[in-house]
């Protein structure tokens, strides 16, 4: 988890319209418990996404196995974006 901080926060500032590098990277700090950090990614997140929820970013990422759906989700949710 650890190796996707950097290119998902390099993602972010290469191009800072774009949410779904903010999305991995706030689950990924998450996921490390870096919860204080992945708050200030999901705080941007919701500049850059204002009507961006943990259940329509799951459906953005389609991931194609179900599991990694419920992973994401508990991650964002623990990063502070709304269900």
């Amino acid at each position: 988890m650890a190796a996707c901080c950097g290119p998902a926060g390099r993602a972010s500032q290469s191009n800072p319209k774009f949410s779904m590098p903010y999305v991995r990277h706030a689950a990924a700090l998450a996921n490390l418990g870096r919860t204080d950090e992945a708050r200030v990614v999901a705080e941007r997140l919701r500049e850059v996404e204002p009507d961006l929820t943990v259940s329509t970013a799951i459906r953005s990422a389609r991931f194609a196995q179900p599991g990694k759906n419920a992973e994401l989700g508990d991650a964002l949710i623990r990063a502070g974006l709304p269900e």
